[in-house]
């Protein structure tokens, strides 16, 4: 029987992937999920202005990006543009360690 169904089982679910070590919901932190041998992967996903899915899990870029606004009032284009890592912090805000490397919002 699969893992999930299994009402006997224990799995360990990546919950947005490694999010206490990398930005939620970015193919980084689900990596990172994989890499460290979860059983699953929970992932949240939007539509965005022009149809497209993504891999992000609040309605508004505001919390997660360098960005501000609602992911369905926004193209794929704009939303890949903004920094998925920005806000990011291990450490109660006394540092950033994703800002600038390159984290997007996935389709």
């Amino acid at each position: 029987m699969f893992l999930l169904l299994d009402p006997t089982a224990r799995p360990v679910v990546a919950h947005r992937g490694n999010s206490a070590h990398a930005p939620e919901d970015t193919l980084e932190s689900l990596r990172q999920g994989m890499a460290l041998g979860a059983d699953a992967i929970e992932f949240d996903v939007r539509l965005t202005r022009d149809g497209r899915v993504v891999v992000i899990h609040d309605p508004t870029v505001d919390r997660t990006t360098s960005g501000t606004g609602a992911v369905a009032n926004m193209g794929l284009t704009e939303l890949q543009s903004l920094d998925a890592g920005y806000h990011f912090t291990g450490d109660g805000g006394r540092s950033f360690p994703w800002r600038g490397r390159g984290i997007a919002i996935s389709t």
